[in-house]
């Protein structure tokens, strides 16, 4: 149950016209949440991608993607480094159908395509090992919030002058967290972030631009930064140029076929546990097989071998920072303030 704050410090207003103020102001954000997360089943755009992160070369791509519920098809094209000797690989697709994510990358200035295809987790880890991402972009298209959040009886909800309304509450005596609605974007969360509550600035925030197609709300664009000790040390940003919601999509585009196997191709499963590699052979006899899922296609190849040099190391560094403040984030479900992604697995050089 929400609680209503009042500051007249921050030249914030209320709504006298309810005796439940803050649950009101509540209601009023959860529904938006629900019905961005329910109206959007599917889409189809394009874009611009960049990412910044302490220690790594700054990242530029143009994106296509199509999605249809926990099912997506992304295609990247790196313009930092397209003609890095170390780094030969210029393009990727990524290929997931909720059972596992799968990445292939492609030298297209040589003609060259890598032999190998990776297969992650699916959801958010799995975009971060293949995409860089480190947001779904399907899940991120339809917001930032879990609307389950508002449950929270700590919750302080307030509307300020300019129509916003902005809940803060306490994750636990050393972390906060916070979000604010816009009534231009339907109401639906523009800001959210948690940081310390004490010393250096340590944590995170993240900004979304709505736009609406039709009755459909949807995220146009979105940042995400990351301090540590008072340091900007991360920053990703995504942002549409076209986007269609709810537009008609072929099966195909979640399928093996989608990642143009060839009889060479070797398959690198690099989930959590022992690392297997599979050879596809004809990649017409594996999609006879109709399984119900892309990893079980995958799965009832037989194991080639393990290959000892793919298994993970640190990408960031050795250590995860992980805390409690992402817990406004419909994507993840729990508020963070940092995390140092894993050392990227080697994928015969692409990136």
């Amino acid at each position: 149950m929400c609680v209503l704050a009042v500051s007249l410090a921050m030249g914030l207003v209320l709504d006298d016209k309810s005796t439940d103020r803050g649950e009101g102001l509540c209601e009023i954000v959860r529904q938006a949440a629900v019905a961005s997360q329910k109206n959007l089943r599917s889409g189809k755009g394009r874009g611009v991608y960049h990412r910044r992160a302490k220690g790594e070369p700054p990242g530029q791509f143009t994106f296509e993607i199509a999605f249809d519920g926990d099912k997506f098809n992304l295609k990247m094209l790196d313009l930092a480094h397209p003609r890095a000797q170390e780094r030969p690989f210029d393009r990727r697709i990524v290929v997931s159908d909720g059972s596992a994510t799968f990445l292939r990358s492609y030298a297209d200035r040589v003609g060259l395509g890598s032999r190998t295809v990776y297969v992650y987790s699916s959801g958010m880890s799995g975009v971060n090992s293949a995409a860089d991402m480190p947001m779904d972009p399907a899940r991120a298209s339809r917001g930032l919030y879990n609307p389950t959040l508002l449950e929270n009886p700590s919750i302080r909800v307030v509307r300020r002058a300019d129509g916003r309304v902005r809940g803060e509450y306490d994750v636990n005596k050393f972390l906060g967290a916070m979000f604010e609605a816009s009534p231009e974007s339907g109401y639906n969360v523009v800001l959210a972030g948690g940081f310390n509550k004490e010393g250096s600035r340590t944590g995170s925030r993240y900004t979304a631009e709505w736009k609406r197609d039709g009755d459909v709300w949807y995220v146009q664009s979105w940042t995400q930064e990351h301090w540590m000790r008072g340091e900007n040390d991360e920053r990703y940003e995504l942002r549409y140029d076209e986007f269609v919601a709810n537009p008609r999509l072929s099966p195909d585009l979640f399928t093996l076929q989608a990642l143009e196997l060839g009889a060479d191709t070797v398959v690198a499963d690099v989930r959590p546990g022992p690392t297997k590699v599979y050879n596809v052979g004809d990649p017409r006899k594996l999609a006879e097989k109709k399984l119900d899922t892309m990893a079980a296609q995958i799965e009832s190849l037989p194991v080639r071998g393990k290959i000892k040099e793919l298994e993970p190391g640190s990408r960031f560094g050795a250590w995860l920072w992980a805390i409690n403040v992402i817990a406004v984030l419909a994507i993840a479900g729990i508020w963070y303030a940092f995390w140092r992604h894993r050392k990227r697995l080697a994928r015969g050089g692409p990136f």
